[in-house]
């Protein structure tokens, strides 16, 4: 399956899993919070770019936000999806990671390691028929 196709079917596809699962005790998938963290401080530092001296991205504000945005980054690197919850807020990353403000771009310039997180998850469970 290319990438653009699962882009466009991914969200018919993860809805259902979203809307069927049962409710339960469980605590919340880590990956909701750290990717709504990772939303807030991406928000900052693109509101940041406007103050004086922070056009370019390089003044102390937007350095500042830049390194705790490439901290969650990194740790959304490293944590693992564990329900559809978190994938469904782990697309959203990429979405918000991929567009500056109010811009749309038809082709997202996706990470490599973002794209092989997406697949590692849904690849057992949606595109082979297994179980989530």
């Amino acid at each position: 399956m290319k990438r653009r196709d699962f882009l466009m079917a991914a969200p018919v596809a993860c809805v259902p899993a979203v809307a069927m699962g049962a409710v339960s005790d469980a605590p919340a998938d880590p990956m909701i919070a750290l990717v709504a963290r990772y939303i807030e401080i991406r928000r900052a530092w693109e509101d940041a770019s406007y103050l004086d001296g922070e056009g370019n991205f390089d003044g102390p504000v937007t350095s500042t936000l830049e390194a705790e945005k490439d901290a969650k980054e990194a740790q959304l690197r490293a944590l693992p999806i564990q329900t559809p919850e978190g994938f469904a807020a782990f697309v959203r990353y990429v979405h918000v990671d991929n567009y500056m403000g109010e811009e749309t771009n038809v082709w997202p310039d996706m990470p490599g390691w973002a794209w092989e997180k997406i697949v590692g998850w849904v690849d057992p469970r949606i595109l082979i028929g297994g179980a989530a």
